[in-house]
């Protein structure tokens, strides 16, 4: 930060709120860090220093229970080989569709890989692409695409943790060795578990929403997110009044 910058306590956490933490930055925060690493990249993030570690301050959790994920380590006269992409070996997803591509993609680590069959996904896609500035995809940089079930193939899925609020018929999901977010579950819900185990406000969106796979486009090699015709939502709008089981700023 500039010296003699005016500051103030910021107020941050994780979205279940089991960690919380104040930061001394610039009052009026105009610039961040992008990086464009191989890891940033599926992560998303947008970084700020602070000029001391002593101006991070937990409220709330202990910072060294947190799950740690390192790659790159450079050793004393040696530099490692750089990070390639994880392959894609599992069958190509059933979905029938004319003029179609395969794209593919995973984690950082590469415990969990996909497959994509759609039309090319760059400036010529006409679909749905969508960002959305709520409380869990701002925190996650989630660009989402939203292809059905039979278009897209998960490799590794018992290697993926999952994190859902609110109704919970939305179940995201994450690599559970990097911590990269892969794409939003829905269940296989028979008509009788959503009248029994859904709450009534849910029903009618899981129903119509059963067949969606959507995917997380951070994890797919190759795609270029800047050229894509993007929808941006105003989620954090659309959210309303908190729900039971909904997100609240600690």
């Amino acid at each position: 930060m500039v010296q003699n910058q005016s500051t103030k306590m910021y107020r941050g956490n994780c979205h279940c709120t089991a960690y919380v933490f104040e930061v001394e930055l610039p009052e009026t925060i105009k610039t961040g860090l992008e990086a464009n690493c191989s890891y940033s990249y599926k992560r998303g993030g947008i970084y700020m220093s602070p000029d001391n570690d002593d101006d991070i301050t937990f409220v709330k959790g202990d910072p060294t229970t947190l799950s740690n994920y390192t790659f790159g380590g450079v050793k004393h006269q040696a530099i490692p080989p750089p990070w390639t992409p994880p392959k894609f070996t599992g069958p190509e997803p059933p979905a029938e569709i004319e003029a179609a591509k395969i794209h593919t993609g995973g984690c950082h680590c590469g415990a969990v890989t996909l497959a994509i069959k759609s039309k090319p996904i760059d400036s010529t896609y006409d679909g749905l692409i969508m960002e959305c500035d709520c409380s869990i995809c701002t925190r996650n940089a989630y660009c989402w695409i939203y292809p059905n079930k039979p278009q897209v193939t998960i490799v590794g899925a018992s290697g993926m943790g999952y994190y859902s609020f609110g109704g919970g018929v939305w179940r995201k999901s994450f690599c559970r060795t990097c911590g990269v977010s892969v794409h939003n579950r829905i269940e296989d819900y028979s008509p009788e578990q959503i009248e029994k185990e859904l709450p009534v406000e849910q029903r009618q969106w899981a129903r119509d929403h059963l067949d969606w796979s959507p995917v997380n486009l951070r994890v797919i090699d190759g795609v270029d997110l800047g050229a894509l015709n993007v929808t941006r939502v105003n989620g954090s709008e659309r959210s309303g009044p908190p729900k039971p089981g909904g997100y609240v700023d600690p």
